[in-house]
């Protein structure tokens, strides 16, 4: 049979992949609800909605061990050897957080337990197991979590009873140890080569009664992983189709190899052959010669008993001496048939052992048949596998080569793209400093009338001019007029203070208690006055009347006068005159040799006095009033001080951030400036970058020369289609001879029984001769 030599190189890798298929059920459609109930955590983390909790299933759930449904969690192959009453009665501080339930506690194991090494079982210890087989413990180091995974997915298969189950109550087979040199590969694969010398497996010691351990913690949700590039995707596809290509083109190998040595087999089980020495030895079975023996020893038999009857009958000589010699020819003959009979059997019995031998030769051409017809079937199984994957891994190729080209158009795309929008961005920096300039030229201008105008309220304050004037606004100038404007102000509450004494003094009530003039009370005050200046003005003319009477005696002018000083007193109160001195001065009394009477006429008249009671008052109010408003004008001149104050400090913190933005919109435009230098020059490395990039990528998909592979995958294929067929026409081949080799052992098994017989019968015949020549040679002749 002709084989190509490249197939069996996927043969591993589906061996494996069903290993893993077959221990490993898919997994069920994702159960928001279920998650929710079971991973309180998760809800606390990330809320209830169902995007947001399947996300985070596939995103960390699935790593952390999290069941995505109830079927999950039934179907994990760590569920078939979770013991939930033993885990529940271990550690009571994981029933009191997450209950007695059975689903609960498996989903604290697969969260929490499996991490911290808790035992699942009253059999297996991970920490023993982790001991007991150095390959794992170099594989996996102080992942917990692996160890109980490679002891369900691959340890129990593999008859690791060190720490785990004893194996061979488990699976069928006789158990055989496995040398500490051959552990799985860290990617949970199968193990090597099984030692030829098992190694005794050591009694476990007892697990201790473990700690229980505190109410376990939820565990923190992870940042996401970054979204990979479109880039990084094709690149992982393509290196993942080459290594698909590479594992079903040693798949490939190795199933031709196997496929050559089980051809080999059939060659070597010799069925052909066996059945040929098998067919030979059964020819050499003679039945027919022993049948004729028979025949012959059956007829001399009876001549025999004919010949005796008729000696016996008439015993002469001659009866006699016939009925001897007829018994000694019935003796020839049943030893010539026992003779046949023997050799016959004897042949019967070397048709048996060779139709044994072809028998087994048959059960082992089968047996080797049928794996040809495994390992055609594998390595057409590789082959096409081979096949997709190096079609996965052009297509993947041209992926890669559609990126990296769309990559550098995008990369000279991003080049105009940068270059408008750092023109741009210098553009709205130059004209966001144009526009802070000009804000702050209006600012400072603001400023330098605030400073002028306080500069000028300083000096005028003070009365400063020329050389002595101020020029600039200064702590002492601002202290000087503050206390000037302060002190105008005092001294104007103080006048008004005075002012308003004398006018309450002068008509009581007059001013409110708000103080504004009481319009009703000064005219009326106004009236009363003018009505005591006529009364008082009278009581002076009749007290002149009555000094100057004739025949006034001393006394009555004594008291004429006393009456005229109490009315002048009163009306210099009222405001006709200034003081009381005044009026003394106006009267000459008769003591002094003055005349009265010149007072009365030429001093004071009626409508003077009263024209000046009015005005006394009238001008208290204009006083007090005017004192009012000169109080008020020197307040504001303070406040309008102060103002002018918080206008120039106001106006230079304004001023000074607009010099600052200004300042601030000019580093922007020189930023914008350097920024527009590094973008335009980051995009143009770009450029050149991603066209590297793509003549690596070319150079890469070049050197794989996959085209080739292709076609060279393509006749592989073919050569494994051929090989499935005459895998099967060798099957039906052996299978055929099997048949002819258990008809044969039948035919044989037969024939010997047969033969057996005979030999029998042909021992039983002879003894009948013998006691026929016996009976023969006993006749008695009478004598004559």
């Amino acid at each position: 049979m002709t084989r190509n030599k490249k197939l069996v190189k996927l043969m591993a890798l589906t061996v494996a992949a069903a290993t893993v298929a077959t221990s490993v059920p898919a997994y069920a459609a994702f159960d928001a609800d279920y998650y929710a109930s079971q991973n309180a955590d998760v809800v606390a983390a990330v809320g209830t909605s169902a995007k947001a909790l399947e996300n985070h299933y596939n995103t960390f759930g699935k790593k952390e061990g999290r069941a995505g449904s109830a079927e999950d969690l039934a179907n994990n192959p760590i569920r078939q050897i979770f013991d939930s009453e033993l885990y529940a009665k271990l550690y009571p501080d994981v029933v009191a957080a997450f209950g007695n339930n059975a689903d609960a506690l498996f989903t604290h194991f697969m969260t929490f337990g499996i991490k911290e090494g808790r035992k699942i079982n009253t059999y297996f210890d991970v920490n023993v197991y982790k001991e007991a087989y150095p390959d794992l413990a170099a594989a996996f180091g102080d992942d917990i979590a692996m160890y109980y995974k490679h002891f369900v997915l691959f340890g129990i298969a593999e008859h690791r009873t060190k720490g785990g189950f004893p194996a061979e109550k488990i699976l069928p087979g006789k158990a055989t140890p496995v040398s500490t040199s051959s552990g799985s590969s860290s990617s949970g694969g199968g193990s090597g080569k099984k030692s030829t010398t098992p190694t005794p497996t050591p009694t476990p010691t007892p697990t201790p009664e473990p700690t229980p351990t505190p109410t376990p913690e939820p565990t923190p949700t992870p940042a996401p992983e970054p979204e990979k590039t479109e880039a990084e995707k094709a690149e992982e596809a393509y290196d993942t189709a080459a290594k698909a290509a590479e594992a079903a083109d040693k798949a490939l190998d190795e199933a031709i190899e196997a496929l050559g040595k089980a051809n080999q087999a059939v060659t070597d089980a010799g069925l052909v052959i066996a059945n040929t020495n098998a067919t030979n030895a059964l020819g050499a079975v003679n039945a027919a010669a022993v049948t004729s023996a028979n025949m012959d020893t059956t007829k001399a038999i009876g001549d025999a008993n004919d010949a005796i009857s008729l000696a016996q009958k008439s015993p002469t000589d001659a009866n006699k001496d016939a009925a001897v010699q007829a018994a000694i020819k019935a003796v020839k003959a049943a030893n010539t048939e026992l003779r046949a009979a023997n050799t016959n059997a004897t042949n019967a019995a070397t048709a048996v052992k060779k139709a044994d031998e072809a028998v087994k030769s048959a059960d082992k051409a089968v047996k080797a048949a049928k794996e040809a017809q495994v390992q055609a079937k594998a390595a057409k199984t590789a082959a096409d596998s081979k096949l997709a994957a190096i079609e996965s891994q052009i297509e993947e190729a041209e992926k890669r080569q559609d990126i990296a080209e769309k990559a550098v158009q995008d990369a000279k795309a991003t080049v105009t793209k940068v270059a408008k929008e750092q023109e741009d961005a210098v553009a709205a920096a130059t004209d966001a400093f144009n526009a802070a300039k000009i804000i702050s030229d209006g600012k400072t201008t603001a400023l330098n009338t605030a400073t002028s105008k306080l500069v000028k309220e300083i000096n005028d304050t003070l009365n400063l001019q020329n050389e002595e004037a101020y020029t600039t606004i200064t702590a002492t100038g601002i202290s000087l007029a503050t206390d000037a404007l302060n002190e105008a102000a005092a001294t104007a509450a103080k006048n008004t203070s005075i002012k308003k004494g004398a006018l309450t003094t002068l008509v009581p009530g007059a001013i409110g208690s708000d103080g504004e003039i009481n319009e009703r009370i000064i005219a009326r005050a106004i009236q009363t006055a003018e009505n005591n200046t006529d009364s008082q003005i009278a009581a002076v003319s009749e007290a002149v009347a009555a000094y100057t009477k004739d025949g006034a005696t001393e006394a009555q002018k004594k008291e004429a006068l006393e009456a005229l000083d109490a009315a002048i007193a009163e009306l210099v109160k009222l405001g006709c005159y200034n003081d009381a001195k005044d009026a003394k001065q106006a009267l000459v009394t008769t003591d002094e040799g003055g005349n009265p009477t010149a007072y009365a006429g030429t001093e004071v008249t009626p409508n003077d006095a009263k024209e000046a009671a009015g005005s006394k008052i009238n001008n208290a109010v204009a006083d007090y009033t005017g004192a009012v408003k000169a109080q008020a004008n020197a307040e504001n001149a303070v406040t309008t001080f102060s103002e002018m104050q918080t206008t120039v400090d106001d106006a230079k913190n304004a001023n000074d951030k607009a010099l600052a933005k200004t300042k601030a919109a000019e580093d922007a435009e020189k930023v914008a400036q350097d920024t527009k230098k590094e973008e335009n020059a980051k995009a143009a490395s770009a450029v050149k970058a991603a066209e590297d990039e793509k003549k690596l990528i070319d150079a890469e998909i070049e050197a794989a020369d996959l085209d080739d592979q292709k076609e060279r995958a393509e006749r592989e294929v073919t050569s494994a289609k051929d090989a499935v067929k005459a895998a099967g026409d060798l099957l039906e081949d052996v299978e055929e001879q099997a048949k002819t080799a258990a008809e044969n052992k039948v035919a044989a098994d037969e024939a010997k029984a047969n033969a057996d017989a005979s030999v029998a019968t042909a021992e039983q015949n002879v003894e009948i001769a013998e006691g026929q020549k016996t009976t023969a040679e006993a006749i008695e002749v009478p004598e004559d």
